[in-house]
C-alpha cells in the first residue's frame, strides 16, 4: 500500500480547503480545475501516473491551455502542440486573461505545484476505507501542524467524493465553488440548525442530492444491512443495542460531504481506527453501506 506522504511542520503550505476522490477506474479530469486534491485511486494500474503536463500560451487568445500528455511525464512550458488530432494530448484546464508568457508560466508552474496527488490503495472497503484513511493519515498533521483544531484555530474543510460524483450530486462543481468561497459560514449555519453552537463538531454538510431516510433498528431503505448497522452503532456510539432509538435518520445517497477539520478533530484518532477495521478486508463489505448512512451522526450534526 502507498502510504500518504505527509510533511510535519510545513503549514507555510497548507491549504485549508481539501478534496479527497476515492477513484475505482473512473475519469477524473474534472478534478484539474481544483487545487489540493487527494486522489486515492484503487484500480491496480499505474493509469493515473503515466501523464504529464504541457503549457500552451496563446498570445492571439491571451489564454493559457493546460494539456494533458500520456507517456511524457515531463512538466513543461512549450510553444506548440498537435492537439486537433488528438495524438498532442488533451485540454484539461484552461487560464482567461493571461497576457504574457511570465505571468502563463508562473500559472503554469502553480498548476504543477498543486495539481492532484494519486495515491494508490488495495481495492477494499469502498469509499469508506478511502475517506477513513486519509483522516487517519493526517490525523496529527490536522492536529499539530496546521493550527490546532482542538482550540479552534483551524478552520480548514475537507471534501470527500466519489471519483464519479455527478450521479448522486449533478451540481457537485457549482456546489464546490460555492463551498470553497464560502465553507465556513455555510458550515457554521449547518451546525446551528442542528445542534447546539457550544457543542463539539457538527459542521458538517452531505453534498448529495436526493434524501433518504433509513432507521438504525429496522433500515426500511437497505435491509441486508440490518444486523451489521445495529452491531456497528452499538459499537462506535456505545449504546446497547436494546438501547437504540427507534427514529428516523435522513441521509444522501452517495456518501459525499463536507465537514470542517475542527469536526474530524473532535473525535479521537482511535474512534476512526475503530471505524476502519470495519472495511479493510472486503471489496464490498456491508460496513461501507452501514457508513454512508452514519456520517452525520460520526461527525456530530445529527443524533438519534
Amino acid at each position: 500500500m502507498e502510504e500518504l506522504n505527509i510533511t510535519m511542520g510545513n503549514s507555510f503550505d497548507f491549504n485549508d480547503f481539501e478534496i479527497v476522490v476515492a477513484r475505482y477506474n473512473e475519469d477524473i479530469d474534472w478534478t484539474y480545475q481544483f487545487e489540493n486534491v487527494y486522489i486515492y485511486d484503487k484500480s491496480n494500474t499505474n493509469e493515473l501516473k503515466e501523464y504529464g503536463f504541457k503549457g500552451l500560451f496563446l498570445p492571439g487568445k491571451n489564454e493559457l491551455w493546460i494539456i494533458k500528455v500520456k507517456n511524457d511525464l515531463k512538466n513543461e512550458m512549450v510553444e506548440e502542440i498537435d492537439i486537433e488530432s488528438g495524438k498532442g494530448g488533451k485540454v484539461i484546464k484552461q487560464y482567461k486573461n493571461i497576457y504574457d508568457i511570465q505571468t502563463a508560466t508562473t500559472s503554469f508552474n502553480r498548476f504543477i505545484k498543486f495539481k492532484p496527488k494519486i495515491i494508490s490503495l488495495p481495492n477494499v472497503g469502498r469509499e469508506s476505507q478511502t475517506y477513513l484513511h486519509h483522516i487517519i493519515q493526517k490525523y496529527d498533521y490536522y492536529e499539530f501542524e496546521c493550527g490546532g483544531g482542538r482550540f479552534g484555530k483551524n478552520e480548514g474543510a475537507i471534501v470527500f467524493l466519489q471519483g464519479d460524483p455527478f450521479d448522486h450530486s449533478p451540481n457537485i462543481i457549482k456546489n464546490l465553488h460555492m463551498y470553497k468561497k464560502d465553507y465556513k459560514e455555510l458550515l457554521k449555519e449547518k451546525k446551528s440548525a442542528r445542534i447546539l453552537p457550544n457543542q463539539e463538531g457538527g459542521e458538517f454538510a452531505y453534498l448529495g442530492e436526493t434524501l433518504h431516510v433509513t432507521n438504525i433498528l429496522n433500515p426500511r431503505d437497505h435491509r441486508k444491512i440490518k444486523w451489521s448497522l445495529r452491531e456497528i452503532y452499538s459499537e462506535l456510539f456505545n449504546c446497547p443495542e436494546k438501547n437504540i432509538p427507534n427514529t428516523d435518520l435522513e441521509f444522501y445517497n452517495g456518501a459525499q460531504f463536507i465537514v470542517s477539520i475542527n469536526t474530524i478533530l473532535s473525535n479521537d484518532i482511535e474512534f476512526y481506527k475503530k471505524m476502519i477495521r470495519h472495511v479493510s478486508k472486503e471489496v464490498r463489505p456491508r460496513a461501507g453501506f452501514v457508513f454512508e448512512r452514519l456520517w452525520s451522526l460520526v461527525f456530530k450534526s445529527d443524533t438519534l
